[in-house]
Formats: C-alpha cells, structure tokens, sequence
C-alpha cells in the first residue's frame, strides 16, 4: 500500500522523475479515494495485522491520525460484535486470484440502534498470501435499497388486496342482486300484493341485504381511499343545503329512536366550504347516524355549524359516551368498541371512512367525550367563498309497476347467471308490450344483435368465452350494430372499470345489485 512517497537527495535525476511522477500518482489516487468515498486495506496473514489509510481509518471510526496497522482482533473489534468472526474468517478464506471477494459488516456509531455499513472488497495480491482491497460506506445505499425494496413489497400487497377486493365484491353483489332484485319486485308486485306478516318479513330480508350491500360499498370505500384512487371534487358546497339533506334522511331513524335533532347554521344559506359535496354528506350521515344509534331514549343530538377561519362541523349527542381506552380506537377499523352487546347494527367502518374523507377534503377531525354524558365530535373544512346548490338530478324511485313507454322495444340481455336471467325476465313483465330476449355467451349476443337489431344491449362484463368489452368492440364494429346503445351490467364497482367503460362508448354501467325501479327508469331514458 503507498502512503507516501518522497524523493531522496541522492538520487539522480532520472530517479528523481521518477519518484516526483508516483508522488503525483499518489495524490490522484488519494483524491479518487476521497471522492468516491473509498479507504484502501490491506491484510498480512504472515503478521495476522490490517493496515488502514487515512480514509479507512476514519470509515472504521477511528481518527484518521490513528494507528495505520491493527492486529486482526484490534481491527475485528472495531466491527458489530454479529460481525466479527464472519470477519476474521473472511480475511483467512481462500479468495482467488483473479475475483474479488466482498462482505458487508457492520460499525457502531453514536446510535446503537443505527449502525454503519460497510462493504469490504478484497483481492489476492499477485506475487504473495496478502489481501489488498478496499472498504467504502454502502448505510444510504442499502437503506434505499431496503426502502425499494419495501415500496415495491408494499405495492405489490396493495395490487394483490386490490384485487381481492374486486373479486370479493363481485363475487358478493352477484348473488345480492337476485336477492334484492326479487325483494323488489315482491314488494312492487301489485297483482300479487303481500300482506300483514309476510311483507314484515321481506322488509327484513330487505334491510338485512341492504345492511349486507352497504358493508361491502364500505370496503371497497375504504380500499379505494387507502390506495389514494378515490378521486374526490373540490368545489364550493352550500353548508346548509348538505346539512338539510344529511339530516332528512335520518329523520326515520332519530323518530324511531326517540331522539331529538336539533340544527344550528351560522349565517344559514350565505356559507360555504370547499370540498367533496357526496363525501361532506357521507360525513355529517355517519356523525349523525352514530349519534342517534348509540345514544340514549329521548336523547338528544345536535348539529351545529360555524365560520371562522375554517368551517366547523359540531355533532353532541347525550348517549353514553366513551372512556380514555375506547377514545384511542376510535378510528380503528372494524373495531366496535364493544358496541355489539347492545343490539345496534354497523360495522365500525363509518368514523374511519369519515376521517378519511375529512383528511382527504384539507380538514381534520377531533373528539371529545365523557363517560355517561356523551360525546363531541368537531370536524374543519377550508371555507369557500360562495356556495353552489348540490346537483339533485336523481332517478324518480317511484315507477309505476308498467313503464306505459307506448312504444314496443327488443332488448337484449347477455348474461350467463340463470338467476340473474330470470330477475330480468321479471322486470320485464312489467311491461308485457318489451320483449327481452336472453342469450349466456358473447358469441350468441353478437350472432344474434346482427341478425334482429335490438334497440338496446345490456352486457354482462365477465361472460364465460370473453368479456362484455370485448362483445361491445366488436358490435361497434358491425355496420348493422354500431349504433345499438349498449349498457354494462357487473357487479365489478370498482371505479376504474366503470370508466373504462365510459371511456370505450358505453351508454351507462349498473352496478349489481340493481335498483330496479332506478333501472327502469334509466332505460327508458336510453331508449327514447
């Protein structure tokens, strides 16, 4: 190993050249060292000893005016005590002669917990037993690697639960939608009309799939927001208009609870705040909901709004309220706080899908609550500086059980569930002038839309010879079918679906489980 290199006195002036020629050397090597963040080492295996240079040295944690040459215990101690005879044994191993041999060891630091690395590189030295080689720090770039390698680790885990969800959720909305969909059209049936105890208990096969429907739309909710692809507006939201509708839809619950709703606006019909207008009404609901299912009889709830620098959001209700320990799980999922002993339904989905709509909106959220009192939640959102009223263009739910269309239409229907089939064919009997004509594979819907030209396509999206995007393409290639409006039936909710369908030409996408007097009313829109 050179270290140095001066030249002597009495040498000639070639020698001279010479020596003045390494010495340059020398100093370009050191410089190179330096700037790679290299520490050249060398090991006698005749003395048993490690010489370090200057940059070595200090690599080791030694200063670098340090002892240049260790013996191989002084310089193993230097190293993690993990580290030390894998080291010892790697300098006494038979490295060849022409491939270097390297190791990562570790070094204390000031933190014990967070040691350096430190990559050893050795080579057999051609004319002798020695090893000569090189030591830098590789802590950053292992720790990036780890870091990529985590990332990547993590992604690969959120693809997979992405898609188990999917399926999951398909697998469910499947046979949800024969459930509901023939509870629906029980409950429509005016010809065959149930009565008394028989309609209390379809009134309970219904709540109960609807309670079924909602988890699922929870998970695929939460799913969607942990993976950072719920895309949400940011728009001006008239606070009043949210709270009336939020507060209109539990007035059932809270009369059939016995408690009492109380609102209070601040400057009611003059004040808005910026984000998401589904997600606030999704928020203040499960706020409201919560408030009013665990609170207590002739209890009361209040929703109280204020502008300052930020909108706040206030709902108190006089329930039981919650302890230290129950506050601290608040927001965790699926944990009910031991609420299941009392008889009230949920899935302890609604506060983590509140605060993550509130964070994703620019807000934040706070509770506060008293054991026997109740509890406090306030929530902020950025305000905006005028308000625009919420879309309200719905679908009328109430259809009469004949679409009275005065118009005879031909649909067509691909689907391969038999149940699903036969739920269509009974919405259909609502209006005996239609005719729905059913087919199980793509290939007949395409041979068969050629030959009849339907004035209407409904496509299942996982046919069982290719997909209902696929049967679409190829419809809108065919002179004779390009113009047939066609609409995808699936029980895949997930968002990028549903715009990928929209984006090749779709005419709609219903979701399974349907909403058959919504789905009646949609496709007579279709087909005027």
């Amino acid at each position: 190993m050179v270290t140095g290199i001066r030249p002597d006195a009495g040498a000639s002036g070639r020698e001279a050249e010479l020596l003045t020629r390494l010495e340059g050397l020398h100093e370009r090597l050191v410089a190179l060292e330096q700037a790679v963040g290299l520490g050249m080492m060398e090991f006698n295996p005749e003395t048993e000893s490690v010489r370090l240079d200057r940059a070595a040295r200090v690599l080791h944690g030694l200063r670098a005016s340090g002892p240049a040459e260790l013996p191989l215990n002084a310089w193993a101690a230097l190293l993690a005590p993990e580290d030390q005879l894998s080291a010892c044994s790697f300098l006494g191993s038979e490295i060849p002669d022409d491939l270097p041999e390297r190791l990562t060891v570790r070094v204390p630091g000031h933190d014990p917990k967070k040691p350096r690395l430190l990559e050893l590189s050795m080579i057999r030295a051609p004319r002798d037993r020695r090893l000569l080689g090189a030591c830098r720090d590789v802590t950053q770039e292992r720790t990036l690697e780890e870091l990529r390698r985590q990332k990547a680790a993590a992604e690969r885990a959120s693809r997979a639960k992405s898609e188990f969800m999917s399926h999951i959720s398909h697998e469910l909305r499947t046979p949800l939608n024969a459930i509901l969909g023939f509870g629906q059209i029980m409950a429509m049936d005016e010809a065959h009309a149930l009565h008394g105890e028989q309609l209390e208990r379809l009134d309970v096969v219904r709540r109960s799939s609807q309670q079924l429907l909602s988890l699922i739309d929870q998970l695929l909710q939460v799913n969607r927001i942990e993976q950072g692809r719920k895309a949400l507006q940011s728009r001006s939201v008239d606070v009043q208009e949210a709270v009336r509708r939020s507060v209109d839809a539990l007035k059932p619950l809270a009369a059939s609870r016995g408690v009492e709703v109380s609102v209070d606006i601040d400057r009611p019909g003059a004040t808005a705040v910026r984000g998401d207008p589904q997600a606030l009404e999704q928020v203040l609901a499960n706020l409201l909901s919560n408030a009013i299912k665990y609170n207590r009889s002739q209890g009361k709830v209040r929703l109280r709004f204020r502008g300052g620098e930020a909108g706040e959001f206030t709902v108190e209700d006089t329930g039981l309220g919650l302890n230290p320990a129950q506050l601290g799980q608040l927001f965790e999922p699926f944990n009910r706080l031991d609420a299941e002993s009392s008889g009230v339904q949920g899935t302890g989905l609604g506060l983590v899908i509140s605060k993550q709509l509130i964070e994703a909106m620019g807000g934040s959220i706070e509770v506060a609550s008293q054991p026997g009192i109740g509890s406090r939640f306030v929530f902020r959102l950025p305000l905006a500086r005028r308000a625009r009223s919420l879309d309200t263009n719905t679908v009328p739910l109430d259809m009469p059980s004949q679409w009275d269309t005065g118009r005879k239409y031909s649909v067509l229907y691909v689907e391969d569930d038999d149940v699903n089939q036969l739920l269509m064919e009974q919405v259909f009997k609502m209006q005996p002038e239609w005719r729905l004509q059913c087919v199980r594979t793509g290939t007949e819907g395409i041979v068969w839309a050629v030959q009849n030209d339907p004035d209407a396509v409904l496509l299942d999206m996982n046919l069982p010879d290719m997909s209902g995007l696929e049967v679409f393409e190829r419809l809108q290639r065919n002179p004779r079918t390009r113009g047939i409006p066609c609409v995808a039936v699936s029980a895949d909710a997930m968002p990028a679906q549903i715009q990928r369908a929209h984006a090749r030409g779709f005419a709609d996408y219903w979701i399974k489980p349907l909403d058959l007097p919504a789905t009646i009313g949609k496709l007579k829109q279709i087909l005027r």
